[in-house]
């Protein structure tokens, strides 16, 4: 009886969604504001674009493929100088 009440919870708590990280809360996780842009470059030597268009004028211009992720952006959009949608150019 105590062994079927156990699974019976065990069973709830996974249907409930406890323990379990969403996508956004994992993705909140990652977000790091950070202090420069050599910092940064540790992480993302590429950079960091807020859209696809704004990494893809990059690569038309003749640099690399800068990650995209619109909330790393946000956390770190004092560091576009030239506010093109990419942080920290090189």
């Amino acid at each position: 009886m105590i062994k079927k009440l156990i699974i019976l919870i065990a069973m709830l708590a996974v249907v409930a969604g406890l323990g379990v990280q969403t996508v956004a809360a994992q993705q909140a996780t990652r977000v790091r504001q950070y202090a420069n842009c050599r910092a940064m470059h540790r992480d993302w030597p590429y950079r960091v674009a807020r859209s696809r268009a704004a990494a893809n004028a990059e690569v038309r211009d003749g640099y690399g493929r800068p990650h995209v992720s619109r909330a790393l952006y946000r956390a770190n959009r004092e560091l576009d100088a030239n506010d093109d949608g990419v942080a920290c150019e090189a």
